[in-house]
C-alpha cells in the first residue's frame, strides 16, 4: 500500500507543469526608453536626421536638373525606431517585469499602435508631394525586418499615422521567413533602375550588407564605420536607438544569456580612469 501511495505522489508531482522563474525587469533599458519618450534631445536628433535627408534629396534633384538625367530616384528607409516608434511596447515590458520575445513582439505589431518617430510623417509626405509636384518618380521603399506575415497590421498602423504609399505593398518590403539581411531587397531596388539617394536607419545593417557578418564584433563594426566615414550624413542617415540593436549584441559577442550575466559584462566593458 505504501508503494502505491508513493507512486501516486510521484505521478502527481510529474503531472504539475514546471514553474518558470519570474521574468526579471531589464532595468538597463529604463533610461533608454525615458530618453526616447521624454528627452527633447532625442526629438532634436530625429528632426536633424530628417532635415539632412531633405537636403540630400533637394541636392539630388538639382543635380538631375543640371544633367537632364531622367532616371528614377528613390529613398530606402527602415521602419522600427527610424519611422515607427515602438517605445510604448518597451515600456509595457518593463512595467510588467518582462523582456523581449518573438511571440510578444508579434502581439505588439498586430495591435498596430506604434507611434511615428518625430519628423517622420512630415518628411515622407514632403517626399511624396515632390513626386506629385515635379511629375518625377521619387520612390519611397519601406524596408523592414518585420516578418512578411505582418504586412497588413504594419500597413494599417502606418496608414493611421499618415505615412504615404501604404496602399502599395510592393514598396513595403518586409522579411521573408528565415531572412535576416536586407541585402536581397536593396539589390532588387537597384535592379529596378532606381538611383537611391539615401538610406535611413537606426542599425548599421540598414545601410550595407558588409555589417551583416559583424553582429558579434564591436571592433570590426567600428572599423567599417571609420572606413565609410564620408557616407554618413550623405548616403547613410543614422537615427538614435539606445534601446536595442546589433550594437548591444556585439557587447556579448552575440551570446545573449541571462540578465545578471549581461549586466556583469556591461560593467566589465566600461572604460574608466
Amino acid at each position: 500500500m505504501k508503494y502505491t501511495i508513493l507512486l501516486l505522489l510521484v505521478f502527481a508531482a510529474c503531472a504539475q507543469p514546471p514553474t518558470a522563474p519570474p521574468a526579471k525587469r531589464d532595468d538597463q533599458v529604463v533610461m533608454s526608453v525615458l530618453y526616447m519618450q521624454r528627452a527633447a534631445e532625442y526629438k532634436a536628433l530625429c528632426l536633424q536626421a530628417y532635415n539632412i535627408a531633405s537636403m540630400r534629396i533637394s541636392s539630388a534633384l538639382r543635380a538631375q536638373n543640371t544633367t537632364k538625367d531622367k532616371r528614377r530616384l528613390a529613398i530606402v528607409t527602415d521602419l522600427d525606431e527610424t519611422a515607427l516608434d515602438n517605445s510604448k511596447n518597451e515600456a509595457w515590458l518593463i512595467t510588467h517585469g518582462m523582456t523581449y520575445t518573438d511571440t510578444q513582439w508579434v502581439t505588439w505589431v498586430r495591435r498596430a499602435e506604434a507611434d511615428a518617430v518625430p519628423g517622420a510623417v512630415d518628411f515622407f509626405r514632403w517626399v511624396n508631394g515632390l513626386r506629385d509636384k515635379l511629375k518625377r518618380p521619387i520612390d519611397i521603399f519601406y524596408v523592414s525586418n518585420r516578418q512578411d506575415s505582418l504586412v497588413e497590421p504594419t500597413r494599417r498602423n502606418m496608414a493611421a499615422l499618415g505615412f504615404p504609399g501604404t496602399t502599395d505593398t510592393s514598396h513595403l518590403l518586409l522579411a521573408m521567413p528565415g531572412e535576416k539581411s536586407k541585402h536581397r531587397r536593396r539589390q532588387w531596388i537597384a535592379e529596378r533602375g532606381d538611383t537611391v539617394i539615401t538610406l535611413l536607419g537606426d542599425n548599421l545593417t540598414d545601410f550595407d550588407d558588409g555589417y551583416d557578418g559583424l553582429p558579434r564584433d564591436s571592433a570590426a563594426r567600428t572599423a567599417l564605420v571609420m572606413r565609410q566615414e564620408s557616407r554618413f550624413g550623405e548616403r547613410y542617415i543614422v537615427f538614435p536607438n539606445a534601446i536595442y540593436g546589433d550594437w548591444e549584441g556585439a557587447l556579448y559577442q552575440g551570446r545573449y544569456t541571462d540578465i545578471d550575466t549581461e549586466k556583469a559584462e556591461r560593467l566589465r566593458l566600461l572604460r574608466t580612469w
